[in-house]
């Protein structure tokens, strides 16, 4: 469970939300995801932390 919920709040972060924040937000909905989905989420953090450029471009607004 804590793999999980490190890889939510990883994922949350990333977006920009405050890192307490995500925590709580975390807290909200890592109970009612699928194991696949927070697999996929986890793959993309993993390809947006190698790649912290791309990943800016990406949240550009």
């Amino acid at each position: 469970m804590r793999h999980r919920h490190g890889v939510l709040v990883r994922f949350l972060t990333m977006l920009g939300i405050a890192e307490e924040q995500a925590h709580i937000e975390t807290e909200g909905i890592e109970h009612h995801l699928a194991h696949e989905t927070v697999a996929t989420i986890e793959k993309l953090v993993a390809n947006g932390e190698a790649d912290v450029t791309l990943w800016a471009k990406l949240m550009e607004e």
